[in-house]
């Protein structure tokens, strides 16, 4: 299976990541995937926030970001 990860900030995209996976089994009958959701954006999108000087700054940063997978 192939997952494509698309973030959007301001209704730009800045990001697209593709990972294509096998299933794990989950149990004799069912199998499950695990697609990571781009940590290494989040990690620096929430380093960032150091640079806001309020509270309103960081709400319109968070609300105007859109993931899509």
């Amino acid at each position: 299976v192939e997952c494509t990860t698309t973030v959007y900030h301001f209704g730009e995209r800045i990001l697209e990541t593709k990972q294509i996976l096998g299933p794990r089994e989950y149990d004799v009958e069912r199998h499950m995937y695990h697609f990571d959701f781009v940590p290494q954006f989040f990690e620096a999108f929430l380093a960032g926030f150091q640079c806001f000087e309020g509270d309103a700054e960081r709400k319109i940063a968070i609300e105007n970001l859109s993931i899509m997978q």
